[in-house]
């Protein structure tokens, strides 16, 4: 860990003296220099900078013709040196050693592989670089920087001849929260139910803007998301409109994404069946508001995806993994309309409050006699008898089994709220 900061700070120290641009070796035919866009008035340059692994890539070593995958758990950086054709020409260190060859590899692996979170922390330090802040701890002598009123740093053209490229949207947005009482950007359509279809982007725009929110500020030295940090932002910077909201998309896209599509969203309707159930339980068994449906979600060892040594709470809601939630989005919206839910059998269906994969094994009691299996549909629509109903190829297994009364009579034992006791 101490030896990814030193390099970056290393990093950081250089971009303070030195032009953006790095200037490469005279060729016939120059590189093409990749940048990530930090904002509008500033860009880095990727040759710059090693960049944690955060998820598996493959990678193709150009002087032997091997592929191999850099495996997100081992400590993996990579550099972007350049552009080949339509490939991306990249250094790489493992456990903070420099592996030897010239590697080439997909610029999508670039986009969605690497940890962008570490790159805004580096850029955010510049201004403190820039005012002789960091030398001090990082260099023998401090030298004389010259600063400006403005501290932003300005993009640099290059050399001439070398092209460019820019990889724009990755850096995570600047948060700026809303004025007190209003919503985030997007989420004000859930001031009013039902949702129509037309506002189906707003919805997404929502999402967005509350991982946004709940993410800024919360990350460590290498931009990965601190799980405390992240729950309490919840609760602490969403209006109890977008807090629900927040619980019912990311516990669905945790616990059901892979089976859902935006013409198919039943799977997650069914998870989403069982947060509504289970809040109306609670408050039915005395729960005080403001108790809603993200304390359902956050509930201690209860939606697994939430769980602190499960990885699924970063995948679902760290905006940098870039997820395509329309499916979960369309799910909620239809959630909102009583015509678009029209649940059967509906007795059971409104006590239904636990739910398993049908490949693990059963983890509650047999002595819970009076629990009873339920083969749901919505609208007519059981996506368990028709495989084509699935999104992609899953395999025979991996729905859900829903039950009620598993708890008995009272069908989900309520505990008090949890905020702040995630565990």
């Amino acid at each position: 860990m101490r030896k990814k900061v030193l390099r970056n700070s290393i990093f950081i120290a250089y971009l303070a003296i030195a032009p953006l641009h790095l200037v490469h070796a005279e060729s016939d035919k120059p590189k093409t220099t990749v940048y990530a866009n930090y904002n509008d008035d500033f860009r880095i340059n990727l040759s710059q900078l090693f960049i944690p692994v955060i998820n598996s890539i493959k990678v193709l070593n150009a002087d032997t013709g091997e592929e191999t995958y850099l495996r997100a758990p081992d400590d993996y950086e990579i550099k972007v040196i350049g552009k080949a054709d339509d490939m991306y020409e990249i250094s790489i260190m493992k456990n903070g050693q420099p592996l030897e060859g010239n590697f080439l590899t997909d610029p999508q692996n670039v986009k969605k592989g690497v940890n962008w979170g570490a790159v805004k922390t580096i850029v955010n330090n510049l201004d403190e670089i820039r005012k002789g802040l960091v030398f001090e701890k990082i260099c023998d002598a401090v030298p004389v920087v010259p600063t400006q009123d403005d501290h932003t740093p300005t993009p640099q053209a290059g050399r001439r001849g070398a092209r460019e490229e820019s990889l724009s949207g990755l850096i995570p947005d600047t948060y700026v929260p809303p004025s007190e009482g209003e919503f985030h950007e997007g989420c004000e359509v859930l001031a009013v139910q039902p949702i129509n279809e037309e506002d189906s982007d707003k919805l997404t725009q929502c999402v967005s803007s509350i991982q946004t929110a709940i993410s800024s500020g919360n990350r460590n030295a290498n931009g990965e998301l601190n799980r405390e940090k992240v729950f309490k932002a919840m609760f602490s910077k969403l209006k109890p409109e977008e807090q629900a909201f927040a619980g019912y998309i990311f516990t669905a896209f945790g616990e059901s994404d892979m089976w859902v599509s935006k013409e198919n969203p039943e799977e997650a309707m069914f998870v989403m069946k069982v947060l509504q159930n289970r809040k109306r339980m609670a408050l039915d068994q005395g729960a005080n508001e403001p108790y809603n449906v993200l304390d359902v979600a956050l509930d201690p060892w209860q939606f697994s995806t939430y769980n602190a040594n499960d990885p699924n709470w970063k995948n679902a809601i760290d905006p940098l993994k870039n997820n395509d939630y329309s499916g979960i989005v369309e799910a909620f919206r239809r959630m909102t309309d009583p015509e678009l839910s029209s649940w059967e059998p509906a007795d059971q269906m409104d006590n239904v409050s636990h739910y398993r994969r049908d490949y693990l094994s059963d983890p509650w009691p047999s002595s819970s006699n009076q629990r009873v299996r339920v083969r749901p549909s919505v609208n007519g629509v059981d996506p368990r008898s028709d495989s084509s109903t699935r999104s992609g190829s899953v395999g025979p297994s991996g729905y859900n089994y829903i039950y009620t009364n598993v708890d008995g009579p009272k069908h989900w034992i309520y505990t008090e709220s949890t905020r702040g006791n995630w565990r």
